[in-house]
């Protein structure tokens, strides 16, 4: 059985898509179904910035939630200081990691609100004209995302159980389809003989719910099988 639930990212409730089934779909007791992720599909407008701020010169300046392309969020920095036409970020090409030109402004990555962790800096001072370059995971570059369904059991991180049926990787460009398909789907059990409701959530690599931050369509197919 194919089971498809889609809506829009601005009316999902917690980022989460439901489906209900009335009457509740009853399976047979003396089979054990499966649960597998078909596609996933949506449009890429999640924020990857979400309250950070930019620390420079001694002062803190709020960067706007958004999402951003390494472009994009250069021009907000530079909005921000009134400027920095001989400092900015910039991507690197040749091993895809972020350059850091920080010009007259001695750019503090300390605080836990910075914006380090999404360009991928070691938490430290960086000072006035210097070129550094990112060290860690790019979170601006690329997102990860898991798909989790209630229904499911059998998946694990960190040797805890978790109902996550696929997770992915994807380059983040601004409003682009994303189309997942799994090259090979695998199945979970499901936990229980009855189903009335179907809760499938979206969220990245800390287990928060991606926030889509837009009204667009996300598309989720199911595959239920039993043995």
């Amino acid at each position: 059985m194919i089971i498809s639930i889609s809506g829009l990212h601005s009316d999902v409730d917690h980022n989460e898509l439901t489906c209900q089934f009335s009457p509740p779909l009853h399976l047979e007791r003396n089979k054990q179904y499966y649960l597998g992720l078909v596609h996933v599909r949506f449009i890429n407008a999640c924020r990857n910035v979400i309250n950070k701020k930019l620390y420079a010169n001694g002062k803190s300046y709020n960067i706007p939630n958004g999402f951003y392309s390494l472009n994009s969020l250069n021009a907000k920095l530079s909005e921000l200081l009134n400027g920095w036409s001989d400092g900015g970020i910039h991507e690197e090409p040749s091993n895809f990691g972020v350059i850091l030109k920080t010009g007259k402004f001695k750019i503090d990555f300390t605080q836990g609100d910075s914006i380090a962790d999404v360009l991928g800096f070691e938490n430290k001072v960086y000072a006035v004209n210097t070129e550094n370059r990112s060290s860690l995971p790019i979170k601006l570059l690329r997102g990860h995302y898991k798909v989790t369904c209630n229904l499911v059991e059998g998946s694990f991180t960190n040797c805890k159980p978790t109902r996550i049926i696929h997770e992915f990787s994807h380059p983040t460009r601004p409003l682009e389809h994303i189309f997942e398909r799994p090259s090979k789907i695998i199945y979970f059990p499901l936990t229980r003989d009855h189903i009335r409701e179907i809760h499938v959530q979206i969220v990245d690599e800390n287990d928060k719910p991606v926030d889509f931050g837009g009204a667009y369509n996300v598309d989720v197919r199911l595959h239920l099988i039993s043995h």
